[in-house]
């Protein structure tokens, strides 16, 4: 049996956040909506966020039930489902 590690890092603001979150070789870039949180973005942050990652590099939003990962085509106006 193999023990595998995931890392996900939160708060990204900015592309160059997004550069440093993939350079460290993190899974996940983690986005904040939650707008009494000095980390909130966008939806629209969040889709130039999310052009700027790296292909394999999962977007998610972090909830208190857990990850949910942001699913959409953020190439066009459309919100993350």
């Amino acid at each position: 049996m193999t023990n595998s590690i995931s890392v996900k890092i939160c708060g990204l603001a900015t592309v160059d956040d997004v550069c440093a979150c993939a350079d460290a070789g993190a899974n996940y870039m983690g986005l904040v909506f939650f707008e009494k949180s000095p980390r909130n973005i966008t939806i629209t942050a969040a889709r130039e966020l999310a052009l700027a990652a790296r292909l394999g590099l999962a977007k998610v939003n972090s909830r208190a039930a857990g990850m949910v990962i942001l699913r959409g085509d953020f190439s066009k106006n459309t919100k993350p489902i």
